[in-house]
């Protein structure tokens, strides 16, 4: 961001101490995802089915781009969805980078 924006490096580096308590926090949601099961009468097998939405759109926006795209990446991965996201034009080094990481950690192609 620093190099991106002109933002003071401590306040990018801010940022980034956020973002990695965005992305501990949404982490703990992967196991705690509950779904509720209504009784019906009859003979009928009842359950709750958790499966991904699908493909989740989310635009980044220049001012905080890494604590934003934590906040919109981390429910979404949680959840088990892929994600398109769209940097601002302004700042696209972080999401670039955060990509290079994703892909580094050994995420699935596409993901």
């Amino acid at each position: 961001e620093t190099l991106d924006n002109g933002k003071p490096f401590v306040d990018a580096y801010d940022d980034g101490k956020c973002a990695v308590q965005e992305l501990r926090y949404y982490a703990g949601w992967a196991d705690k995802i509950v779904g509720q099961t209504i009784p019906v009468d009859g003979n009928f097998f009842c359950y709750t089915r958790h499966e991904p939405i699908g493909v989740v759109g989310a635009i980044i926006p220049w001012n905080f781009p890494v604590f934003i795209l934590t906040q919109k990446l981390g429910p979404i991965l949680a959840a088990g969805c892929c994600s398109v996201i769209k940097p601002a034009e302004q700042t696209p080094l972080t999401t670039l980078y955060m990509a290079s990481l994703i892909k580094e950690a050994g995420f699935p192609p596409g993901v």
